[in-house]
């Protein structure tokens, strides 16, 4: 290729490919060649050794397309695989821009795991990446919430992981010049995002400063609860299998699961314990409890648990961890200055899965509520019934505080609600019916209490299936005995 041409190095690499080999022994050719290489070199920052190995797969064209399209063949036949496998497949797919599955929501389905394979990772970057203008500080703010996950693209790992795929020899010098050309692409982006936050303390802060710390307190998490979470991703891909009978009999280990995390911290009120049962350990082992209730066919209990995880943040792994901690970091700056470079619609908060935390408190309605007179066994499941009275309560009004639990559509934030007593009473009247719920969500459930509750629409023999959502120690509603099933520490 003539280097003074106008048209792109990348517009026939079949031509260098062919040049390269036509004749070794003249260097005055070679000279040639070897400038040719040093431009893709240019180009791409690639090394010459794998500019030389994937131009060497073009001397035939026609073989180098049969072998790209030998490899797409791999992700023709997953029609009966889960989303989830779907999902990951289609993202190394994508590599090679091959149809592919269809990819639903990669993001969620990568983040279960903080290390995932190299490849995935890879093509997850490659897409975070994807911005000519690299001075753009909306791209900037984008990339800034895939930083973290750099580190993760080691070079024995990629090695590694190319060898075991078994790839051809056209995929796979098309991978190891992709990998190079994407860590280029990121030094490149690493030092323009450098630039950038050095220009307000501000900007590093929610650019620099908050995904790293994000990242860095998920993985502590983790680590502190390793167990539980091991467990909660094991039943997931049981979740994400073929066998329907494979899934039930869960609920007894993922409600302890969930129920001793929550707790493990200190609670008295509902608030403080839907915060922990949504942080980002919590929603985790919160969603393990919920795909149980699914597979138990247990609706009232799945919709108390939907709810729940709904009114917290969106939680998964580390990379939905640094969203909302971006988000947080800006929400601070926000608080302070009228003007600022970055706005909240600029870091996405990554989606998907079945269900996912929003920030809107919107939680379990109880439309029932009563004192217990009666708690009966009735195989798995306990029956509850109630007395018939009428009582007084003291009223309550809340105020918005400062703290943010959430942001609207807009990008503005909502704040935690602070409640106290007005000293004035409140007629109170039970029109409570009997229901039943699973015995493992009947936490704190005894003649005496006062429980708040909600049916569904199954009804026998006159009771209703439901699911207690606050249980108190009487119907005055001071002291918290139970919240979501789970009894207060």
């Amino acid at each position: 290729m003539d280097p003074s041409s106008s048209r792109s190095v990348f517009d026939s690499p079949q031509s260098g490919a062919r040049a390269l080999c036509a004749d070794p022994d003249y260097p005055r050719f070679q000279d040639l060649a070897a400038a040719y290489v040093q431009l893709w070199v240019n180009e791409t920052a690639a090394s010459p050794e794998t500019i030389v190995e994937w131009l060497a797969t073009y001397q035939d064209k026609n073989k180098h397309d049969d072998e790209i399209r030998e490899t797409c063949q791999r992700w023709d036949n997953l029609s009966n695989e889960s989303d989830r496998d779907r999902d990951l497949q289609g993202l190394v797919a994508s590599l090679f821009s091959c149809p592919g599955p269809g990819v639903r929501a990669p993001v969620w389905h990568l983040d279960r795991e903080g290390d995932p394979p190299v490849l995935m990772t890879m093509a997850r970057l490659a897409k975070c990446a994807n911005w000519d203008d690299i001075s753009n500080i909306q791209f900037l703010a984008s990339w800034a919430a895939c930083r973290p996950e750099a580190a993760l693209l080691v070079d024995a790992k990629f090695d590694a992981e190319v060898k075991a795929g078994n790839f051809n020899a056209s995929a796979r010098a098309s991978l190891k010049l992709d990998f190079e050309v994407l860590k280029a692409r990121i030094a490149l982006l690493d030092t323009a995002l450098e630039k950038q936050a050095a220009s307000d303390p501000a900007l590093r802060a929610v650019l620099i400063d908050a995904p790293a710390k994000a990242w860095k307190e998920w993985q502590a998490g983790y680590q502190a609860h390793r167990a539980e979470v091991d467990a909660a991703r094991a039943y997931e891909e049981v979740w994400f299998g073929n066998s329907k009978s494979a899934k039930r009999g869960c609920l007894a280990k993922a409600q302890e699961s969930f129920a001793s995390y929550v707790r493990s911290k200190p609670w008295q009120s509902v608030d403080d314990m839907a915060a922990i049962a949504t942080d980002p350990i919590g929603g985790i082992l919160a969603e393990y409890l919920r795909q149980c209730l699914v597979a138990e066919g247990d609706a009232q209990g799945e919709a108390m648990i939907t709810a729940l995880i709904g009114s917290g943040m969106p939680r998964r792994g580390p990379r939905f961890a640094v969203a909302i901690g971006m988000r947080a970091a800006l929400a601070e700056v926000m608080s302070d200055r009228e003007r600022f470079a970055i706005q909240p619609d600029f870091i996405d908060i990554p989606m998907g899965g079945d269900v996912v935390g929003s920030g809107f408190s919107y939680r379990m309605r109880a439309d029932y509520s009563g004192v217990v007179s009666k708690v009966e066994p009735k195989g798995d499941r306990l029956i509850v019934s109630f007395k018939a009275e009428r009582w007084s309560e003291d009223e309550r009004e809340c105020i918005e505080t400062n703290k943010i639990i959430g942001w609207r559509p807009d990008g503005t934030p909502m704040y935690r609600q602070n409640c106290r007593y007005t000293g004035k009473k409140v007629q109170r009247e039970s029109q409570a019916y009997a229901f039943h719920l699973p015995k493992e969500l009947a936490g704190g459930i005894k003649p005496g209490v006062f429980v708040e509750y909600s049916t569904g629409s199954e009804y026998t023999d006159k009771i209703f299936n439901g699911v207690a959502v606050h249980v108190w120690a009487d119907n005055q509603k001071k002291k918290l005995v139970a919240a979501y099933g789970v009894l207060a520490p």
